[in-house]
């Protein structure tokens, strides 16, 4: 009888990464850029399968006016499916919003204030001089920059709990709403540009059967999965892929950056030193690679700028110039270009770009976690919502800058109200003068205590409350004086 084989931890590790015969991770090729000075990172979401020919079934447009209305109508969608992966919400408009149903910024503010933390680490912008239109995606084509780390946690802390049916009876909604066959219709590939047509076919029917579960945090949202199949299946998958990287990126950063895990052993190590006892002891890799790219662009963005590192008045100097020659230069001669050729270069600006590439979740997920070390990124868990955040320099940091949901206040700001309420009920002396304050404001108001008598009352009652403060005179000698300071109503 043959012994079932077990497989590794590394090569667990790497199956559970792997595409699979119905489903595919890498369907994105989105450039990621680095900033070592601000610590950030600027994505380049890849935007190709946007691009259609007129006439096929997906050819609807919406027009977006910013990127910030790309920001409600697709950050906030999550929420518009519950953990079961059912749906909870309807499309406020369904002749205008055919493929991107969305709610109203009230609606939202309403019922998700501030749980998700998009609104203020991660930002968007279009490249210079693009139109905002999408047709599948809605970040296609942005430009998202955050600090190093962000997009990790954010990834960490979103739910992605659902079931393979309910998931596909959401998908099969999606394609009866939007009269797309649920079995692909298009033949067979014979040729390259038929095999292009065809990943693209598969890629923008996976968005549109995901939506809006794929939307639960940014890292799903701009590297979806192309599903040969839409079936329980490569659903099933599909969440487990999820699922798994989040339970492995969540006991990192228990390990290598909580400094409450067994600080007596562990807090005199560097990051890497305790990613590298992490993966000694649950044999994950330690080594990870990273492929780089290189080029010359005559698109200016936030990126290109940065890396090109041209100063704005030589891109406009260049931009004014008029350099044209009807006659060829001794160096066109010698080359043998057309006349003007070599103008061409002298008045339009051109930029590098170097960035890295990334196709999966679990590509940028450890190019993050990498960069992280690198930087050796501070991490702290917030004594009030439980979650890690970047200590960006007050080590001392207790509570994170957050607004969770259905608060109006960031946990700072609610762990310094709460320090201040502890405050007053643990100081008798002001307790006993905000009695009496509200007692003798009431009065105020109702007329029978004039408001220069109140004022000149608060005034002296202050300093007393000090007095008692500093012990000068006794708890019972205050509320004697604050007792007698107006005349009682109800004594005699």
């Amino acid at each position: 009888m043959s012994e079932t084989y077990e497989m590794t931890p590394v090569e667990k590790y790497d199956f559970i990464r792997q595409n699979k015969k119905t489903i595919s991770f890498d369907g994105y090729y989105n450039h990621v850029h680095i900033d070592s000075a601000a610590r950030t990172i600027t994505i380049d979401v890849d935007d190709d399968y946007e691009f259609i020919e007129e006439g096929n079934e997906y050819m609807r447009l919406k027009n977006f006016d910013s990127p910030e209305q790309r920001l409600i109508d697709a950050i906030f969608r999550p929420h518009l499916i519950d953990d079961d992966g059912k749906r909870i919400g309807t499309p406020e408009n369904e002749d205008d919003y055919r493929f991107f149903p969305i709610v109203s910024h009230k609606d939202i503010t309403k019922k998700f204030n501030g749980d998700y933390v998009y609104r203020d680490v991660f930002h968007l912008n279009a490249h210079y001089g693009e139109n905002n239109r999408t047709l599948f995606n809605p970040f296609a084509g942005l430009l998202i920059t955050f600090p190093i780390g962000e997009g990790l946690l954010d990834f960490c802390f979103s739910m992605f709990g659902a079931s393979p049916e309910d998931l596909l009876e959401c998908a099969l909604e999606n394609f009866e709403y939007n009269n797309i066959n649920k079995e692909i219709t298009t033949p067979k590939a014979r040729n390259k540009d038929e095999l292009r047509d065809l990943e693209c076919e598969y890629m923008r029917r996976s968005i549109v059967a995901l939506d809006p579960y794929m939307y639960r945090s940014l890292y799903s949202s701009i590297f979806p999965p192309e599903l040969e199949e839409i079936s329980e299946t490569s659903l099933k998958y599909y969440i487990f892929y999820l699922n798994e990287l989040k339970r492995e990126m969540r006991n990192r950063l228990k390990f290598v950056f909580d400094d409450t895990f067994y600080p007596e052993e562990l807090s005199g190590l560097r990051a890497h030193e305790r990613f590298a006892l992490y993966a000694q002891k649950y044999g994950v890799p330690r080594s990870f690679r990273r492929e780089e790219s290189f080029w010359i662009t005559s698109r200016m963005d936030k990126t290109s700028l940065e890396c090109s590192r041209l100063p704005m008045d030589v891109i406009l100097k260049k931009l004014h110039s008029n350099v044209t020659r009807k006659e060829q230069s001794p160096l066109e001669k010698e080359m043998e270009l057309a006349p003007g050729k070599v103008g061409v270069y002298h008045s339009v600006p051109l930029f590098m770009s170097v960035a890295y590439k990334c196709c999966t979740i679990h590509d940028m997920l450890e190019l993050e976690f990498t960069k992280m070390l690198e930087y050796d990124i501070k991490l702290h868990k917030c004594k009030n919502c439980g979650r890690y955040f970047i200590v960006k320099g007050n080590y001392n940091a207790e509570y994170c800058d957050r607004i969770r949901e259905g608060n109006t206040q960031t946990c700072q700001q609610i762990a310094a109200q709460k320090k201040y309420e502890e405050k007053l009920q643990n100081d008798k002396a002001v307790s006993v003068f905000r009695k009496y304050y509200k007692r003798y404001y009431a009065r105020k108001q109702v007329g029978t205590i004039k408001p220069d008598k109140f004022r000149l009352w608060n005034y002296q009652a202050c300093e007393k409350r000090d007095m008692c403060q500093r012990g000068e005179i006794t708890l019972d000698e205050f509320e004697e004086w604050l007792d007698g300071s107006f005349r009682n109503r109800n004594k005699n």
